[in-house]
Parts: structure tokens; C-alpha cells; sequence
């Protein structure tokens, strides 16, 4: 059954960015480990005091043979979640299940001739790891951009570097919205930092991951400017009812189609 509870157990943690992790579970079965980068699954373990924790968790990497799957959190000072993944072990033990949400590639409409995924914070795990398999299977090409708050916060730089250095057809950058001086990429939020750089719009798949009021603010925009609905697709971390502000909606479709 899909939500039978499945055993796992802790194989890894790296911070990738100031407060983000990636953490990576063995599945201690035998049944199919077939998940794809956007699968959500239902995720449970007990924590030092006894107290069992629940959370959904979007599945970024699955290697089937080595019976390891990987996920990508923020870890929130309050929340106990994730104050107990960042301290986990060698044999602790978690239970997983479910297979939730359509995975990215099946997303993608048909015909697109470019992919682009803008994300904010941890909403860069599911479109690292969906851009780590397209690379090898297609050609056309392929943009990230991603939203912090601070220098410090930017994921995964080296591994990103790493990919566009090794695929011409990927090409990514970060927006933070409190620069230092050391600071020298894009700045504010992410949205209207590459609205003005996006051309050709029509032609484009769009993924939007992370905060829902970026999500719903530039999916209408995208809309409006003229991208088919099936051709813009998403996955909200937070902030899932906010509506689109009208005055920024408005702001980002002139610069759409400028």
C-alpha cells in the first residue's frame, strides 16, 4: 500500500548553505525505490525525548541500488523537525511513505523548446536534483535562478558551478535581497531581478518552487504575459494561500514584455 510506513535509517548530513541541509535515509526494505526529483513523501521519526514528528519532505536524489534517498530542509530554530534532523546519527531511525506530487519531468509540457526553474531557499533541492538527471537525457536549455536573503544563504554553488562548467546548455544565478559588499550577482527578490532578462517566454517551461507568495505572484504574471497555463507548474513550501499582490503582479508583467 502506498502509505504503509517503510523503515529507514540515517545515513548523512552537509549543510549546503547557512541553516540548509541536505540529508540523505538508507531504506532498510526490500520494496521498490523508485522516487523522482519532485516526489513528495511523508516522513516520520521519534525524536530524543520520545516525541514522534511528522513532516512531508520533497524527495531530490533516489539511487535506487545503494537504497538511498535525499532530501533538502531548512532548519528552523523553533521547530522541532528539523532541530532533530540536524542532529541525527549513525542508527537512528526514521519511517517514510507515500509517493506524492507529480515528479518534475512529468510536469513538463510538451514541446517546450527551454526549461527554467526560479526558486527560493530550500525550493532549490527539487530543481538541483531534477537538473542533475535532465542534463544527461536533453539538450535544450536550461536556467535556474534562486532567491535568498543573504551571501551566506546561496546553496550548492560549487556543485551548480560544476554542472554549467560541464553542460553549455545550463546556465543558473542567485538574487539575495540583503547584499554585503562582497556581494556581486543579482540583487533584490528573485522575481523582478530576471524579469527584464527573460526573453522568449512563450516557448518556455517554468517550475516554480518555494515560497507561495513568489510562486503565485509570478505564476499570474507569466500568465498574463502571455505563457500558456500548462506550461508553468509549481510546488509550494509555505505561504500556500497568499494571493498574488496586484501591484507586483502588474510590475512584472511590463517587464515580461518589455
Amino acid at each position: 500500500m502506498a502509505n504503509d510506513k517503510r523503515p529507514a535509517s540515517f545515513h548523512s548530513l552537509r549543510e549546503i548553505g547557512s541553516n540548509t541541509y541536505l540529508i540523505t535515509f538508507h531504506a532498510d526494505d526490500d520494496a521498490a525505490l523508485d522516487y523522482e526529483p519532485g516526489h513528495v513523501i511523508s516522513f516520520d521519526c521519534d525524536d530524543r525525548d520520545g516525541n514522534t514528528l511528522h513532516h512531508p519532505y520533497t524527495v531530490i536524489e533516489n539511487d535506487a541500488d545503494k537504497r538511498l534517498f535525499s532530501f533538502v530542509f531548512r532548519h528552523i530554530p523553533d521547530g522541532k523537525m528539523t532541530s532533530y534532523l540536524i542532529t541525527m546519527q549513525d542508527g537512528d531511525k526514521a519511517t517514510f511513505s507515500g509517493k506524492f506530487h507529480e515528479p518534475i519531468a512529468d510536469e513538463i509540457a510538451d514541446g517546450a523548446q527551454a526549461f527554467i526553474g526560479i526558486a527560493t531557499g530550500s525550493g532549490i533541492g527539487p530543481l538541483y536534483g531534477y537538473i542533475k538527471q535532465a542534463l544527461a537525457d536533453s539538450s535544450i536549455p536550461i536556467t535556474l535562478y534562486v532567491g535568498y536573503k543573504t551571501p551566506e544563504d546561496v546553496c550548492l554553488a560549487d556543485e551548480l558551478n560544476e554542472l554549467a562548467n560541464k553542460h553549455e546548455h545550463f546556465t543558473w544565478q542567485a538574487s539575495v535581497s540583503e547584499p554585503d559588499g562582497s556581494w556581486s550577482g543579482l540583487t533584490g527578490r528573485i522575481t523582478h531581478a530576471i524579469a527584464d532578462d527573460l526573453d522568449n517566454i512563450e516557448q518556455a517551461h517554468f517550475h516554480l518552487v518555494g515560497n507561495g507568495s513568489m510562486i503565485n505572484e509570478m505564476r499570474e504574471a507569466l500568465y498574463q504575459a502571455g505563457v500558456p497555463k500548462e506550461q508553468v507548474s509549481k510546488e509550494s513550501f509555505f505561504n500556500h494561500g497568499v494571493k498574488a499582490d496586484g501591484e507586483t503582479v502588474e510590475k512584472l508583467v511590463k517587464a515580461l514584455t518589455n
